[in-house]
């Protein structure tokens, strides 16, 4: 349902596209952030993976931070370069965003939140503690996530009311808070509800989503029990790559099911990424036997070079009771050489945008990073990330990361997989709740 928003993307920041992580402040955590999720293997169409961050706490499956700084509704390496630009620039977004509009004061007036397309969301700014501003919104799903989002200083109120104007639910965000006020209700499809935003003063962003449960739920290609793909060579169900990618959404029948895949891929690099609400074996093999197999309880998503031919991919229950839905991706991307003699990994972004991130990082300008200086950056974020990024690209374990390590390291990201164009079909939802 939220593939192809009319809205925009719930992935994004609603206030300033390159604060993934909400604090107020564009920093190089920002970028760290995004960086993290492609190493984890999570680049690709967001809908595909993450219930919309303001449903985080509220969805299992909701990410807990706004990964789509460019607003396309894929996480690739340009969300993190476009925030390396800014920080490089010393501007930021809102700098270059219309003025804030000062909204309706009443219910008659209210401005109408289509969410027709599951999200609507719309800026405004209280201009004097007195201002009340209104919104409309007609549901057209039973579940309603309505997000208040401001960097102003002083505390704002968030209410929903009826037409009748009797108040459903209330939260506030606490002054000198970045953190949004939301609210989770159910409601009644074809029913008009309305948003109140009152506060001390300043803009702000009102994002709503309008769903139901089965939003959240992944959509297999089969009932639970038909099984629809092979278990051997002969019976493997043909993978075609459109652009080089591929998806199924399918289901694991029984705990003796095995499904296998067969594509054809280009000489370079072979992404196989997995997920399902169980743990899944999946199995990579060519013509000389199996060349990879993973675990999706320790990781998603695997990346191996292959050459020019035909692969097989075998996924499977980890347990005998294991059964449900599950969600494969597959890419074939060409290995690229230049035209200068210098070979450079096509997944590493450019060495001049690398190095103006690194030298934000660096914060004494002795030419390395550490762990300590990693964590800097990410304020209070999860310290995973430092620790990660140090236990993967750290080659020579002196506990501080060169330049040269740190885009080594960038270069066994998987790469993003591409855009979908507007004419492209709108893929389902399939995180699950």
């Amino acid at each position: 349902m939220l593939a192809s928003l009319a809205g925009g993307s719930p992935w994004q920041n609603p206030l300033d596209p390159n604060d993934l992580d909400f604090d107020g402040v564009v920093s190089p955590g920002d970028a760290l952030a995004a960086i993290n999720m492609l190493n984890a293997g999570r680049s690709g169409v967001l809908a595909e993976k993450f219930a919309p961050p303001q449903l985080h706490g509220h969805y299992q499956g909701a990410v807990s931070e706004f990964l789509d700084a460019d607003g396309d509704g894929s996480l690739s390496a340009g969300d993190a370069l476009a925030i390396i630009n800014v920080l490089n620039s010393g501007q930021s977004w809102l700098g270059h965003h219309a003025p804030d509009v000062d909204q309706a004061d009443t219910i008659e007036e209210a401005q109408e939140l289509d969410v027709t397309h599951g999200y609507a969301r719309m800026r405004g700014v209280i201009a004097k503690s007195t201002d009340v501003d209104f919104f409309k919104v007609t549901a057209i799903k039973t579940e309603l996530n309505v997000a208040l989002f401001s960097r102003s200083e002083g505390a704002f109120d968030l209410t929903v009311v009826d037409a009748s104007g009797a108040v459903l639910a209330t939260a506030t965000i606490k002054a000198g808070s970045y953190r949004p006020a939301k609210l989770n209700l159910n409601v009644v499809a074809e029913t008009t509800y309305y948003v109140k935003v009152t506060g001390d003063g300043g803009p702000y962003a009102v994002a709503v989503l309008n769903f139901d449960e089965q939003s959240f739920l992944p959509q297999p290609d089969s009932e639970l029990g038909d099984d629809q793909h092979g278990d051997t060579i002969e019976t493997a169900t043909t993978l075609p790559l459109n652009r080089g990618f591929a998806r199924v959404v399918s289901n694991i029948d029984s705990g003796t099911d095995a499904d296998m895949f067969t594509l054809t891929a280009v000489e370079g690099k072979l992404i196989v990424e997995a997920d399902a609400d169980f743990s899944l074996n999946v199995e990579i093999s060519g013509a000389d036997g199996s060349l990879a197999v993973f675990n999706t309880s320790e990781r998603h998503a695997i990346a191996i070079n292959v050459a020019a031919g035909t692969y097989q991919i075998t996924v499977t229950g980890s347990n005998s009771s294991d059964m449900g839905a599950y969600r494969l991706r597959v890419g074939s991307v060409p290995r690229l050489h230049d035209h200068d003699g210098d070979h450079e990994s096509p997944l590493a972004p450019p060495r001049r945008i690398v190095q103006k991130l690194f030298e934000k990082v660096d914060a004494d300008a002795d030419g390395s990073v550490t762990r300590d200086e990693v964590r800097g950056v990410i304020g209070g974020g999860p310290l995973r990330l430092a620790d990660h990024v140090f236990a993967n690209w750290d080659a020579n374990k002196d506990q501080a990361l060169s330049l040269d390590e740190v885009i080594t390291g960038l270069a066994t990201l998987p790469p993003a997989i591409p855009h979908r164009s507007d004419h492209a079909p709108a893929a389902p939802l399939l995180t699950a709740r």
